[in-house]
């Protein structure tokens, strides 16, 4: 007979309300992997990633460790796959100037800060018309 919640379990994993494992909780988690491949692509300091999600420079350094919550890990890989669409489309060197600098389409704003404003559906809207080639 097997005893019940003596199992050993991985570290950062929990069970699900039935004692297995569940793929979505025994995923890996988006974690500093993820916060550094937008750092780099974007050139962004730790205070300027922080900024980016609207959390402080301590909590970055608590989703490195831990892992980024489950409530804004959608946040945190939609933005990573925003960061790789900007890697094949545009000269990495000019990224940084790029996010950087306020768009007409984007009210005027910077990406950086239309992405920390309200996600990034707005920018690959804005991307869209840049490289759209029909008239508006």
């Amino acid at each position: 007979m097997r005893s019940q919640g003596c199992e050993k379990v991985a570290p950062g994993l929990r069970k699900g309300y039935n004692g297995v494992m569940t793929a979505a909780v025994a995923a890996h988690r988006i974690g500093a992997a993820a916060l550094d491949e937008i750092r780099g692509r974007f050139a962004l300091s730790e205070d300027e990633l922080a900024a980016l999600f609207g959390v402080s420079r301590p909590a970055i350094a608590k989703w490195r460790q831990r892992g980024v919550p489950v409530q804004r890990a959608a946040d945190v890989d939609r933005v990573r796959e925003l960061a790789g669409y900007f890697g094949r489309r545009f000269v990495a060197a000019r990224i940084p100037q790029i996010v950087r600098t306020p768009g007409k389409g984007l009210a005027g704003k910077t990406v950086l800060v239309t992405i920390a404003e309200g996600g990034v559906d707005r920018v690959y809207a804005y991307l869209e018309g840049l490289f759209s080639y029909a008239p508006p």
